[in-house]
């Protein structure tokens, strides 16, 4: 395990979306890097991607939403090779389970919404999960505001949330600067804020990451 000297912590901004399994791989390589280093303090903060921004708010038929975007086989490699790389972290897809292609948006708003409980990686973790091991439709709110529950989010709050829409404007906004910086995958990892690293790299290119962003900062840099 890497020792890591007393720094300021270490901002980890992560663009991505729930309906990306590489996206969830990506999170659990991070995960392990972190946990390489004893002592290291990260402040992650999960940004807003959706690989469709144009499935309908009810969401579509994911066989038939497949069959439209590529050929089956092209569908089951990228499923096989995500559950290879998910079964190294001990993350199990349940494809079979999955019905469902969700318009995301939603489950963005409540992300960000969650930021002000200190919620949101354990709330990603939670809706990752949902979708890709248990097949939930993460479109439908009424899911979305028992899962914020799970993770410690005011039930009222969450309900309050989607019955208002004072959150929109803020979350399109995030969406199209996203969509602006013409990503060329997801997840994409920025490191305070210079150090990119895109794709579900492997936890040694993460450490790597993590190492440049500690030496940038130095010891006893503040806190932003």
């Amino acid at each position: 395990m890497n020792d890591a000297p007393p720094t300021a912590s270490i901002r980890i901004d992560i663009i991505s979306d729930i309906t990306c399994p590489w996206c969830y791989i990506g999170k659990h390589r991070l995960e392990a890097a972190i946990a390489s280093y004893a002592g290291l303090d990260v402040d992650l903060h999960w940004r807003p991607f959706q690989l469709d921004p144009n499935i309908p708010e009810d969401g579509l038929d994911l066989r038939a939403y497949t069959a439209k975007k590529r050929n089956d086989a092209e569908a089951d490699i990228n499923q096989m090779l995500a559950s290879q790389a998910g079964k190294e972290l001990g993350l199990a897809f349940s494809w079979d389970k999955i019905e469902r292609m969700p318009n995301t948006r939603d489950a963005h708003r409540l992300i960000r919404h969650a930021m002000l409980y200190g919620a949101q990686t354990k709330l990603v973790e939670r809706l990752f999960k949902a979708y890709f091991c248990e097949g939930a439709d993460i479109g439908d709110r009424g899911l979305l505001i028992e899962l914020a529950e799970e993770c410690g989010i005011d039930r009222y709050a969450a309900e309050h949330l989607f019955a208002q829409q004072d959150d929109i404007l803020a979350i399109e906004e995030e969406l199209a600067v996203t969509r602006r910086l013409g990503l060329p995958k997801v997840p994409c990892f920025v490191f305070a804020d210079e150090i990119v690293v895109p794709g579900a790299a492997s936890s040694d290119v993460f450490a790597a990451a993590l190492f440049r962003a500690q030496a940038q900062l130095g010891p006893g840099t503040p806190r932003t």
